[in-house]
């Protein structure tokens, strides 16, 4: 069944200084500017907008602008979005416990199974280790002969013979193997993945190294949803921090230094969405008062070019 879905428009005016309608349909190409002289009075590289057009198709939508010299101008973009149903539950799922799970590892690498099943036995959970998806296959198959099937099963992607897609595969088309769950570990990662193995039946996707206390989020997450409701997102790192508030407890200052107030808003709505708190200052006077008045653990600053290009002088 698919999701009812909705278009929403956004939209940004300015009463500025406009943009000639010749200069319009340079705006969204890459490495474009409106002027293109060396000696231009506003910098940048020529890409922010042609990224944004992308960004905004990718979400079944379009970007676009309007303008009139000397009255300013209005940049807008349109994006689908999924409608929640009705009565949806809002709040974060509280981790699973972990504390007697079984799990599999699947790996050709005797190290990473070795740092897999050492941090997970602290865990308290029951890992089972093989080194290939044959050995996998077996394993599965003689748990539930046992009836003492694993809750899921954590899959390096690059093995000899049969990879760790082809595992899952594997694994999602045999009906007696539906409630395991399965992640899958990769130590290269492109666009596109966590999608793809969704679409294939794994519950969750990270690349290579993970943190420990990310593993645990990401597999107490996993387990948390298990239930006989399959999880609307596949379960990443990124998702795990968002919803499990790793930083919540970890007592750290971090100040900012940024001069664009949307970057600050931006970066400090992101560190508050991972439960860590932040002072923001405008430049590095204001920081260096700052970190005079408080010990500040980390420090992020903002870069930004203030000098305008100029011409290339011969020599």
């Amino acid at each position: 069944m698919k999701s009812e879905t909705v278009m929403l428009r956004f939209s940004v005016r300015d009463t500025g200084i406009g943009i000639p309608t010749d200069k319009i349909v340079r705006l969204f190409k890459e490495f474009s500017q409106v002027d293109g002289s060396t000696t231009r009075e506003y910098g940048g590289s020529g890409l922010g907008l042609s990224i944004s057009k992308q960004l905004a198709e990718l979400m079944g939508g379009e970007a676009g602008v309007s303008s009139e010299e000397g009255k300013g101008s209005e940049f807008w973009f349109t994006a689908r979005f999924n409608k929640q149903a009705v009565g949806a539950h809002k709040e974060s799922i509280p981790p699973a416990d972990l504390h007697g799970v079984r799990v599999l590892i699947v790996d050709d690498s005797a190290t990473s199974r070795e740092i897999l099943t050492t941090r997970m036995v602290s865990w308290g959970m029951c890992p089972t280790v093989v080194k290939d998806g044959p050995d996998a296959l077996r394993a599965l198959h003689l748990a539930l002969n046992e009836n003492d099937p694993f809750c899921i099963a954590v899959i390096d992607m690059r093995m000899p013979g049969m990879d760790g897609e082809t595992l899952g595969r594997t694994i999602r088309a045999d009906k007696r193997l539906t409630d395991t769950r399965m992640m899958l570990l990769t130590s290269i990662g492109i666009r596109g993945d966590a999608r793809r193995f969704q679409q294939i039946g794994f519950s969750a996707y990270a690349t290579k190294p993970i943190q420990h206390r990310e593993l645990k989020a990401v597999l107490s997450l996993v387990l948390a949803e298990q239930d006989g409701i399959e999880p609307k997102l596949i379960t990443t790192r990124h998702l795990a921090r968002e919803k499990m508030n790793l930083f919540i407890n970890r007592k750290v200052r971090i100040l900012l230094a940024e001069d664009n107030v949307t970057n600050q808003l931006v970066a400090m709505g992101i560190l508050k969405k991972l439960g860590m708190r932040a002072d923001a200052v405008f430049n590095g006077a204001e920081a260096l008062i700052a970190l005079q008045a408080k010990p500040y653990d980390l420090v992020g600053i903002g870069r930004r070019r203030k000098t305008p290009l100029r011409k290339k002088q011969n020599t």
